[in-house]
This record gives structure tokens, C-alpha cells and sequence, in this order.
């Protein structure tokens, strides 16, 4: 077979030896290293090897048996051997597997396996898709859909795949597109693919591995977090049973410290607090402790020792006040049948004395509970008793030398039933729980508070109630002032006149449309609302005007664009917003604007007829400027284009016609229009004077219509003599 040798710039044969192309003299040797003088097939001449002094680039593949020899980065060299359909290195470290591209690959690809071809007995190929696919190989050269190829399994792989994004000895994972990525997946199933081994965009290099195993990577599988599988092959963080030595680097719980050691120290020095303990190193470390000290304790008064070795901690009890029995491992504690208490005995809870308790002086602290009478002093002989409240200088006050019982301070009387009392002088508040009837006056500064307070004359001063329902009032309630609390204020048919009126929450009327703000003699001024306030109408509030900050006011409704309306005099003219971003003005009849600019700077669509009645310009102001003022169009500046474009299809007629009526013929008394068609070339323009076509030109010809047989005797004017065209 004939070996392919590349062409060089350097000493050839006197004459070609191969036909017309010279070939390197340094080139084709014998196997005694001698320049051949003759240039033999290569199946004849097995002792003819390719050399070359000036190495080549690679011709394309595709003539099978053709040899190349390329040298490496280190000064090796590699021979590659043209299958008929690739270059294949001979010798090198790669392992390719034939397969056949289920569609055009290009190199670079990383792909996967999609089946098996039955035909060509060859697996089937195409790019990965997602990440969880399996990748299978990588595309060295391109392969046509349909086409046999080879894709490369495992081995070095250089000038293929732009590496620039990549660092040297980076993982790389295939990522779902065809291609490499160099960030891990948190979750789900990954495939280590390639290592980086050069990052360059055109001679990158990359190692790679495609039979490397499938991880399966659980969300919270993080650092120092060590994820196994449970009996159904579920993974699970769970405990790690060994049989040999397992050494860390650091063991963290559910909480902050990490150890980081364990230690065998029986005098604990090294003091640490990510360290532990063995048990040998704890035996000792108690053993020594408890040896060596003991047990100290102290009493209210004194104080005593304990050899924990040698001798024995005693509790004794003392006589008639306390008793100590010890068993076993009990110690009790316990009070004598007779107790003495040679001083105070403080009772934090219940003291249950059957029988008689003599007491020379008693000092109460707590409650004190009397089932039977209570007698103080006797007949003629009394003493005084005193109740304190818990306010201070509040007391009640059964005074015996003066035969009075006083409510002093903040003490009050609290009577539910009837009280009958000839004379009642009150130097505080009376608190009425009921009805209080008063047929004379009641005078004082004093307060008075109550439930219904009915007067028939006015309520001079303060009138203070407290969660009160009403006050009904046949006079003036006149000066002062109504406290917090109170309750509804019924006015019957008066009014509640007064400067100012605040509400802490709002002013409502008694039912749903059931009062007015202000009437139709006596109509409030000015009326102020806050920073984005709203007025709603309806019993729905289906529709509302809120204010703006900064900006304006905002009409609109509960159910969306297009149903809230700005009417005028009924409701066939209004305003609203069809769409967004849409505002329609609708009239019954007609839109009128007055101004003396009216400027409109966007499209105007008009779907309707537009009547103009006055001159309309465009570009231009002033439209009477010239000579026609109708309608202008005007654009003055250099090279400018001003006009009219009338577009229509292949098949249609543009036209401007000039009228002097408005039915029949005087429609179109004269008419220049454009005949088109489909074939541009066969278009045609025509000039109509009184009725009648006067011109026509084509894109090849020149037609007269009705020219005058006879000299018209207009100087210039074209007339046909017989067939012959002349001028006058």
C-alpha cells in the first residue's frame, strides 16, 4: 500500500521518482539507512519507512492504509494508521469503541449509549441530554448521522476539547448538553468523566474515564457527614459498625464541640476540651480524688470534716425537736410525738388545732378564716378594731370612744341592697351600683358616676361614666367635658354643637344609608383626607378614588380593568380604561376638542372617516405657505424625501383621482394610477384626462391613447398623421 508522505520545501531528487511530485530527499531509506534512488510501492518494498525532517499536519482521513508520524510534546513520537475513516494512534494509551451516530456528531461531544445497531452489530450513540444521563465516550472526530465512527472510552485526549475555562486537574462531570462542567452536582446521580491535564483553548488535554462508577449524592450528604444505606437500600445518616481501626480527624455531635483526640492520662493535665478520655485514664483520675480529700461541711454555727477512707458522716437529732433513724440506705428525718420550741415557730401553710389554743399575743400575716362569731370586748367595754385596704391610709375603723365607724382615705362603702339613711354627708365618692334618687339638690365638687343619670335641669361640670350605655338628658348638657369609656350619647331630635369633634376610630351612621353628610342648606367647607386615602362607593365599595402620594388620584374598581366609568350627563359619555394601558373616550355622538395646538405625540390609529376643516399640514405649521394649502407635505431639509406611498399587492391598482362631482364619471375626471402585477416588469402607469386615458407607460413602451388625427394647433402638442407622429 502506498505510504503518504507530506510535501516539504528541501533538497528532492534530480529527478521525481513518484511521477510529478518531488519528494523529501531525506524521506524514504532502506532498512540499512540508506537513501533509496528509487521510490518503491510500499507492498513491494517492505524495508521503506516515512520519516520526516519538517513535520506535517495531518492530511484528512479517508484513504485506509496511509501512515503518519507527529512528535509529542517531550520529543516522542506517535504513528497514526488511516482506518479509511479516521486516523487511529497506533500504540497510544486510549481505548475507542466503533460505534454509530444516531445523529451528527461533531468532536468535542460527550455521548451516550442510545441502543444497539443490529445491522452494523455496533452500539448506537448520541449526545447527553440531561445530567442523569449515563456518559459513554467522547467524539475525536466528527461523525455524520447514520455514519460508523469511533468515540474514545478512556486515555489522554489533546486538541479536542477547549479546556481555557478549566484549571489543570480539575474534575470534570458531563453536563447535560454535550459538554464537560467542572461543578459537582449537590444532589442526585453524577459521573466523574475527566480529569483536566492542560488548560488551553485549542491544545487543551484531558484524561478521560467514562467507565468511572455512578455516585449517588444525597442533599444533605455535606462535609464531615458520612451517608449509608439502610436495609431497603434507602440512604440514611446512621451508625458505622467496624471491624478494624477506624481513626478520625475530628467527631462532632449534635452540638458545637468537635473532638479531635482521645487521651490516656490518669492525672487529666493536658485539660482539654476536644478531647476524650479512656477508661483506665477516669478509674485512676476518681480513684486518686476520692482518696485524697474529704468531706467538709458546716452547720448555722461550726464547722466538720469527713475522711471519705475511714470514717462515717453522722446526722444526729436533738431531744423533743428532731429524730434521725438510719437503715440500710435510708436516712429519716422526722419531728417527736411532744415537740419543744424553745422560741418563734413560723407556719408558711395550715395550723390545725383541735383543742384550745391560749395565746397570750397573735401576729396574723396571712388570711384568717372565723366559722363561728367573733365578740370584741363585751357589753359597755369595747376596743377598737382596724381593717387596712391596700392602698395606703386606707382603713375602715370601728372607733369605741367615739362610737363611729370610720372609712378612712380610699375606703369606700359598697351597698348592694337598700340603704335608708336620714342624713348622708359624703366627703368622697359614692360608687351606685344601682338607681340613686335625689328629690332635692346635689351640690359639692365631688363626682358623681352611675349607670342612667336622668336630670331635669342642666349638668353643669365634669360628667364622667366609665363603659356607661347612656346619659338621657331634658336639659343642656353644657361645659366641661366627657370622659374615655363613655358609652352612646342619645340627643333625641337635638344636636351636639361644639368647635372641634374627634373620633379615635370613625364617624358611622346607625345603619347602612342611613344618614347624611351634611344637607342641602348646611354644606360642609373644605374636606382634607391623608396620604393615600380612599373614598369608596357602593355597599359593596366596589368602586373607589384613592389618592396618590405626589402623583394624583386613582379611579377603579374591585373587578378590574374596563368596568369603572367617568360618566358625563348619562352614561352613553364617559372615560375609562378598556385595557391596560388602554384609556377610551366614548361618546354618543361626538368628541369635540377646543385648542389652538392640540399635539399628539404618538400613533394615531383613526378607524373611522377623518374630516379635516381646515388646511393640514405635515412637517410643516404653516400649510397656507404655499401655493395649494389643502393639504401640505412638506420636509425641507438636504436630501430629504417628501411624499405619498401607496402600497398595494401584486394583483391591486393605486390611484389618485381628481373629481368634480360626487356620483358617475365625475368622480374620476382625471387619474393618475399604477396597475401592478405579479410580474413587476408588466406593471403600468396611467394618466386619465376628461374621462378619458390619455398616457400610458410600461417598463418597455410608451402608449397615446386617442392622439388627434389632425394638427390641434397647439404649439407642442403631439397628433397622429396617418400613422406618423409629429409635433406642432
Amino acid at each position: 500500500m502506498a505510504t503518504t508522505v507530506a510535501q516539504h520545501a528541501v533538497a528532492t531528487f534530480s529527478s521525481p521518482v513518484n511521477g510529478t511530485t518531488p519528494i523529501d530527499a531525506n524521506t524514504v531509506r532502506g532498512n540499512d539507512n540508506t537513501i533509496r534512488t528509487s521510490y518503491n510501492d510500499h507492498d513491494a518494498d517492505t524495508g521503506v519507512h516515512v520519516q520526516s525532517s519538517t513535520l506535517a499536519s495531518r492530511p484528512a482521513a479517508g484513504t485506509a492504509g496511509r501512515k503518519w508520524i507527529t512528535s509529542g510534546d517531550g520529543g516522542d513520537y506517535h504513528l497514526w494508521f488511516d482506518d479509511g475513516t479516521k486516523w487511529i494512534l497506533v500504540g497510544d494509551q486510549t481505548t475507542q469503541v466503533q460505534v454509530r451516530a444516531a445523529a451528527s456528531l461533531t468532536a468535542g461531544q460527550v455521548v451516550k449509549l442510545t441502543g444497539y445497531n443490529t445491522t452494523d452489530k455496533v452500539p448506537e450513540v448520541n449526545v447527553v441530554a440531561s445530567a442523569a444521563d449515563t456518559a459513554f465516550g467522547l467524539v475525536e472526530v466528527a461523525i455524520s448521522s447514520g455514519a460508523i465512527g469511533y468515540v474514545t472510552v478512556m486515555g489522554v485526549v489533546t486538541s479536542v476539547v477547549n479546556t481555557s475555562s478549566f484549571s489543570a486537574l480539575d474534575q470534570l462531570y458531563q453536563n447535560g448538553s454535550a459538554g464537560f462542567t467542572a461543578t459537582k452536582p449537590t444532589s442526585g446521580v453524577y459521573q466523574p468523566c475527566a480529569v483536566v491535564l492542560r488548560s488551553d483553548a485549542s491544545a487543551g488535554s484531558i484524561y478521560v474515564e467514562f467507565m468511572a462508577t455512578r455516585i449517588v449524592e444525597r442533599t444533605d450528604n455535606t462535609a464531615n457527614t458520612i451517608v449509608l444505606r439502610d436495609g431497603s437500600g434507602a440512604f440514611t445518616t446512621g451508625a458505622i459498625t467496624s471491624a478494624g481501626l477506624i481513626t478520625f480527624a475530628s467527631l462532632k455531635g449534635t452540638g458545637a464541640t468537635t473532638v479531635t483526640t482521645i487521651l490516656d492520662e490518669d492525672n487529666m493535665a493536658t485539660d482539654s476540651a476536644t478531647a476524650l478520655a479512656t477508661q483506665q485514664s477516669i478509674k485512676a483520675y476518681v480513684d486518686t480524688k476520692v482518696t485524697a480529700e474529704d468531706l467538709d461541711f458546716a452547720g448555722g454555727s461550726g464547722t466538720g470534716s469527713v475522711d471519705l477512707d475511714s470514717q462515717t458522716f453522722t446526722i444526729a437529732g436533738t431531744s423533743n425537736e428532731i429524730v434521725t433513724v438510719a437503715g440500710s440506705q435510708t436516712l429519716t428525718i422526722s419531728l417527736p410525738d411532744d415537740v419543744t420550741i424553745g422560741n418563734d415557730l413560723t407556719v408558711t401553710r395550715h395550723l390545725d388545732v383541735d383543742g384550745t389554743a391560749n395565746l397570750d399575743a397573735v401576729d396574723i400575716d396571712g388570711a384568717v378564716q372565723v366559722d363561728a362569731a367573733v365578740t370584741v370586748g363585751v357589753d359597755d367595754t369595747g376596743y377598737d378594731v382596724k381593717f387596712f385596704g391596700d392602698t395606703a391610709s386606707a382603713y375602715m375603723l370601728w372607733d369605741t370612744s367615739a362610737d363611729d365607724l370610720i372609712l378612712a382615705g380610699a375606703a369606700g362603702l359598697d351597698v348592694d341592697g337598700v340603704t335608708n339613711l336620714d342624713v348622708v354627708d359624703i366627703d368622697g365618692a359614692v360608687d351606685m351600683a344601682s338607681t340613686l334618687q335625689v328629690d332635692g339638690a346635689i351640690t359639692g365638687s365631688s363626682t358623681i358616676q352611675g349607670t342612667t343619670i336622668t336630670a331635669t335641669t342642666a349638668l353643669v361640670g365634669t360628667l364622667s361614666t366609665a363603659a356607661q350605655t347612656n346619659i338621657t338628658s331634658v336639659g343642656a348638657l353644657d361645659g366641661g367635658s366627657i370622659t374615655s369609656g363613655f358609652g352612646n350619647i342619645d340627643v333625641g331630635s337635638s344636636s351636639i354643637d361644639g368647635g372641634t369633634i374627634t373620633a379615635d376610630t370613625a364617624f358611622v351612621p346607625d345603619a347602612s344609608d342611613g344618614a347624611s353628610l351634611g344637607t342641602a342648606a348646611l354644606e360642609f367647607s373644605d374636606l382634607f383626607l391623608a396620604d393615600g386615602a380612599q373614598i369608596a362607593f357602593g355597599d359593596d365599595q366596589e368602586v373607589t378614588l384613592t389618592h396618590v402620594h405626589n402623583t394624583g388620584l386613582l379611579l377603579s374598581d374591585a373587578a378590574g380593568i374596563g368596568t369603572t366609568q367617568l360618566q358625563f350627563g348619562d352614561s352613553g359619555t364617559y372615560i375609562h380604561q378598556s385595557a391596560d394601558g388602554v384609556l377610551d373616550l366614548v361618546a354618543d355622538t361626538e368628541i369635540e376638542i377646543n385648542a389652538t395646538t392640540i399635539d399628539i405625540n404618538g400613533a394615531a390609529d383613526l378607524s373611522g372617516i377623518a374630516t379635516f376643516g381646515a388646511n393640514v399640514g405635515i412637517g410643516t405649521t404653516s400649510p397656507t405657505s404655499y401655493y395649494t394649502t389643502d393639504l401640505v407635505i412638506a420636509d425641507t431639509a438636504s436630501g430629504a424625501r417628501a411624499g405619498i406611498t401607496i402600497a398595494n399587492a401584486n394583483d391591486g391598482q393605486a390611484r389618485i383621482d381628481f373629481a368634480d362631482g360626487t356620483s358617475g364619471a365625475a368622480q374620476y375626471r382625471g387619474t393618475i394610477s399604477y396597475a401592478h402585477d405579479s410580474t413587476p416588469a408588466s406593471g403600468y402607469m396611467r394618466f386619465v384626462a376628461g374621462g378619458n386615458e390619455a398616457l400610458r407607460l410600461g417598463s418597455n413602451y410608451i402608449l397615446m391613447a386617442n392622439l388627434p388625427t389632425s394638427d390641434p394647433g397647439v404649439s407642442g402638442s403631439v397628433w397622429n398623421d396617418s400613422g406618423t407622429l409629429k409635433i406642432s
